[in-house]
């Protein structure tokens, strides 16, 4: 039978919240439950035979199946009565399995697996833990077009109702890897929700956080997965970070150490520096956007950049705008200054400060008010005042990070040289090692991510031929109604004003043009007319409604943001008219000009650094 120590029991503590507890059984003495354990938000619940270094110790395991530290259960709090319960394997050699899905075993660290109430964690053969958590997760219900067109790709991906976060117009689902059962997470943007008079450029920002995430692959940055694309939702799925975010981390830990802040910041800086290396500039860099990869007490493995929904482009466009959020904003953000990389510079300075030095919004959003000097001496003060006075050199990093002047701050490379991070020496080489695992443990992929998948308008508001309902998309086909949303819609369909389903001969496109998935020459001509190759077959022999990607040339991802966002901008605006497509032409005859167009280009790019 298993034990618990008596500090796992208690029921009262002035700084800790339940958030639910666990129903333990043993096959071997019966089918009820012969014991509860109380998880603690702010603690680590861990299961093994080892009695001491464990919550739940099994000490009647003979043929010893249950691991010394076998898994453990951990709480991220991101709010109020919002927390997530996940379990993790510790490298157990029997592995840990939830609802019969193995979800980790050793020798390899795994990242927490996100539970849900009632869910099962089972230790092979005898054990059993039901979880009962006492704020129930929320929910987020699909609109009927979208419940609709998750059946189109539930081959992939399936996205449940398990709303992570969400806002106005998105919300953030848990989904699932059909084929390898991996967690996933699905941020679904309602496309018909974007009102006002820029509209058009609300839709380029949710298409161009999907496209430079696409094509930007570093253990620092959140992994992209796929993306899919309707007229009415666009599906972007990324890797779920199960440790949480840094301001999370910050809620469990009052007084961090200033070694774990240190490993935060390397791994931050290194993200900038890739980030800024691919021209992509983040500006909104705060404790919310800077993930964990594993779990909240394993720094030393991954911390992770997210949500690109405000980063820019230098190249593609002029950085003026006021994005971000207040308190971690640059000056030249706030005053409407020419932006360059340094205002995430800034705003890395003071992620560092709140980790050194809890601070209130308020606090942080009077800084950008105060002159140099003031600043400088203010930064001195915060330290004064705090329970733990921090080094002069982490001060020092602060100082040159805060500086109203964004030319006199410092950039990523010198950030990473700075003496708080590059000395002692066995700091450094223990920081150059953490690189070194990270890179072992993560692959990184020769060629471009894959476009999105483009969805049909196959489904139309209020506009279907039938009451659709589950199972029988194949067996009669839609109306395709192309309005206003599709002629703004980030992909194109050639096929319009008629009736139509899916067709598929069966051939796969990288068997039948193996260059590289480049158009034979005689595709040419119907390859510039149609962004994505569309399947055709009867539509009896389809199980369901498909879609798939556009064909492209395989590229080095390091000239991935060299690129314009593909196939973006002319989708975003109508196409001219008949008449106005004859002017064209005609004012192009006068001036002996020619069309180049995307297959054909033999000029050098204009995004191009000089």
């Amino acid at each position: 039978m298993g034990t618990i120590p008596g500090n796992a029991l208690r029921e009262e503590d002035s700084h800790d919240v339940i958030a639910g507890h666990l129903q333990v059984y043993d096959s071997r003495v019966g089918s009820e439950p012969q014991g509860s354990i109380l998880i603690w938000e702010q603690q680590f619940l861990k299961i093994g035979r080892d009695a001491k270094s464990n919550t739940f110790s099994i000490d009647s395991d003979p043929e010893f199946t249950v691991s010394r530290n076998h898994c453990e259960i951990y709480v991220v709090v991101y709010e109020t009565s919002i927390n997530h319960v996940y379990v993790r394997d510790r490298k157990s050699i029997n592995g840990t399995y939830v609802n019969g899905t193995l979800i980790g075993v050793g020798p390899n660290v795994t990242p927490g697996y996100l539970l849900d109430h009632g869910d099962e964690i089972e230790l092979r053969p005898y054990w059993k833990f039901k979880l009962f958590q006492t704020d129930h997760p929320r929910r987020h219900e699909f609109t009927r077009i979208q419940s609709e067109e998750c059946k189109l790709f539930v081959d992939k991906y399936l996205v449940t109702n398990r709303c992570l976060g969400e806002g106005a117009e998105a919300c953030v689902h848990l989904a699932t890897d059909t084929k390898t059962k991996k967690q996933l997470v699905c941020k679904v943007v309602n496309l018909q929700k974007l009102r006002g008079r820029d509209v058009t450029k609300q839709v380029q920002r949710r298409f161009q956080e999907a496209d430079i995430l696409r094509q930007l692959h570093h253990p620092n940055i959140l992994s992209y997965v796929d993306c899919i694309s309707s007229p009415h939702t666009l599906y972007t799925f990324t890797e779920l970070a199960s440790g949480g975010d840094l301001m999370s981390f910050i809620y469990r830990h009052n007084l961090i150490d200033e070694f774990d802040v240190r490993i935060i910041l390397w791994q931050v800086a290194s993200g900038l520096q890739f980030l800024h290396s691919r021209g992509v500039v983040h500006r909104d860099l705060k404790p919310e956007n800077i993930l964990l990869a594993f779990s909240p007490k394993l720094l030393h493995y991954r911390v992770m950049l997210s949500d690109f929904g405000t980063s820019s482009v230098p190249r593609r466009n002029r950085m003026t705008s006021n994005v971000g959020t207040a308190s971690y904003q640059a000056p030249e953000l706030v005053f409407g200054s020419i932006q360059t990389p340094a205002v995430d510079i800034w705003s890395m300075g003071i992620v560092t400060l709140v980790l050194l030095v809890p601070l209130t919004d308020d606090e942080l959003s009077e800084l950008i008010r105060l002159d140099q000097e003031v600043l400088d001496g203010y930064i001195g003060e915060l330290n004064e005042k705090a329970a733990s006075r921090r080094s002069s050199k982490s001060l020092n990093f602060v100082r040159r990070c805060l500086r109203i002047n964004p030319e006199e701050r410092l950039t990523t490379a010198l950030a990473s040289s700075h003496s708080w991070l590059s000395t002692p020496e066995k700091h450094l080489k223990f920081f150059q090692q953490l690189d070194e695992k990270m890179l072992a443990e993560w692959q990184n992929p020769e060629q471009f991510r894959p476009m999105p998948l483009a969805l049909e308008d196959s489904i139309s508001t209020g506009e279907f031929s039938h009451d659709p309902s589950p199972g029988d998309a194949s067996e009669e086909c839609w109306p395709v109604r192309h309005g206003p949303l599709t002629e703004s819609h980030h992909f194109d369909d050639t096929r319009r004003g008629e009736n139509h389903c899916y067709k598929d001969n069966g051939t796969n496109p990288a068997e039948k043009y193996p260059s590289q998935m480049e158009f034979p020459s005689h595709k040419v001509n119907e390859a510039k007319t149609s962004i994505f190759i569309h399947p055709t077959h009867d539509r009896e022999s389809a199980p369901q409604l498909r879609a798939k990607r556009r064909r492209i040339t395989v590229a080095k991802h390091g000239d991935a943001l060299f690129l314009p966002l593909t196939g973006l901008q002319k989708h975003l605006h109508p196409p001219l008219r008949g008449g106005q497509r004859e002017q064209v032409l005609e004012a192009l005859k006068k001036t002996n000009s020619k069309f180049l167009t995307d297959q054909d280009r033999s000029i050098s790019d204009p995004y191009a650094l000089p």
